[in-house]
């Protein structure tokens, strides 16, 4: 059966199909593991200077932070859909995320005391304080500390929320009302030019010799929103299970070649 658009579904069926327990059933769990496999078994053989073996190559094609990025469109897109209203959206958002990350907090902090880490007082307050709220960063004092961050893996927090606060002025904007498929086009055009611009004149980024300046850019949305705003261009169709698979690779794929094109 062809697929449907969501034009030709009644508005109640729509919303019954999203609330249902029907929605959770995908393939994003299979997706996950994945982008969580390669991610591991990559930064593994990166901190521990291990060449990688040719039966891994392939895995470098299908980076795991940029499929991660675009699940979360989907996802999240999903969770504003299901919501009640806007305090119930935000709510679920953070207690999606913040839980977690207190919790991977406290555990830092017991290793420090563990290893008797010096904190300095001031710095070591602000950088305390800014963490609480998800501005995840590494300090000076913490730049020799394991890998050189305390948690790596802890810098795709800070875009995560920044997704979570646009997608309600992107449904304002472009979808609640009336779908506008040709503005959300060129919105998921202009921020993958964007991205193209900072690979190709910004060859430092998340190098040792990253600017300031530039660090800060690639803590905000703009350098990965084209794999967020994925799921905006392609919902027209409603059905998430082989489709959902195949339109995430090509992403992916996408993303592989704008990184090392530019590079």
């Amino acid at each position: 059966m062809a697929p449907r658009s969501l034009d030709q579904i009644a508005p109640s069926d729509v919303a019954s199909i999203k609330t249902s327990s029907n929605f959770r059933i995908n393939n994003f769990d299979g997706i996950r593991l994945f982008a969580a496999t390669q991610v591991m078994v990559f930064h593994c053989l990166s901190h521990f200077e291990i060449p990688v073996p040719f039966y891994l190559q392939p895995l470098s094609w299908f980076s795991g932070v940029p499929i991660f990025f675009v699940i979360s469109g989907f996802l999240i897109s999903a969770s504003f859909e299901r919501r009640k209203n806007l305090k119930n959206y935000f709510t679920n958002r953070a207690l999606r995320i913040f839980p977690g990350l207190w919790l991977c907090l406290f555990s830092t902090l017991i290793v420090f005391i563990i290893f008797k880490i010096h904190v300095p007082l001031f710095s070591g307050s602000v950088w305390l304080f800014t963490q609480i709220f998800g501005a995840v960063y590494t300090p000076s004092f913490l730049s020799q500390f394991g890998m050189g961050s305390y948690n790596g893996s802890l810098w795709t927090i800070p875009l995560e929320l920044q997704f979570y606060v646009t997608i309600p002025f992107l449904y304002t904007l472009f979808i609640t009302n009336k779908r506008n498929t040709l503005a959300l086009t060129l919105v998921f055009f202009v921020f993958f030019c964007a991205t193209i611009a900072i690979n190709g004149f910004l060859p430092d980024m998340g190098g040792s010799k990253e600017r300031f300046a530039v660090k800060l850019l690639r803590y905000t949305f703009v350098p990965k929103y084209f794999l967020f705003l994925f799921y905006q261009n392609n919902s027209n169709y409603y059905f998430y299970n082989s489709f959902l698979v195949n339109s995430s690779y090509r992403t992916i794929n996408l993303h592989f070649a704008i990184t090392t094109t530019s590079n």
